[in-house]
């Protein structure tokens, strides 16, 4: 004789109905009538204090913006001046290493250091190209 499934099986393969909650209504007008709450009714602010409110905001978003554009500019200036200065040394710099490596009268030791030098100057600029396109 076959075991009857249990209940547990029957309920799982059954699928799942959704109750439905009883309709959920407001009775606003008793409410009311039942003075149970406290509202309290404002006028809107005032047109001229509207006005002046709105004058002072825009003014003080004005000099905000004027302050902000001009530290935005000695910043540019400074980082252009800083990124102009360091490129003409690294150029200056490169290049005496460049011609130490190419004139064939240098001693090993100074090409060395020529070569080391350039090493250093690529990786720099590596590493400064690398950084900027992260911010």
């Amino acid at each position: 004789m076959a075991n009857p499934p249990d209940s547990d099986e029957k309920d799982a393969k059954k699928p799942r109905t959704r109750r439905r909650s009883a309709p959920n209504s407001a009775d606003l007008i008793s409410f009311a009538k039942a003075a149970r709450f406290q509202g309290i009714v404002e006028s809107p602010e005032p047109l001229i204090e509207r006005q002046t409110r709105l004058r002072i905001e825009e003014a003080d978003a004005e000099q905000i913006r004027a302050q902000l554009e001009r530290k935005a500019t000695f910043e540019d200036w400074r980082e252009r001046l800083l990124i102009k200065s360091g490129l003409a040394i690294l150029i200056v710099v490169g290049t005496y290493c460049l011609v130490l490596n190419a004139l064939p009268g240098e001693s090993t030791e100074r090409r060395s250091w020529a070569t080391s030098t350039l090493t250093a100057i690529v990786g720099a600029f590596v590493g400064y190209v690398l950084g900027t396109s992260k911010k």
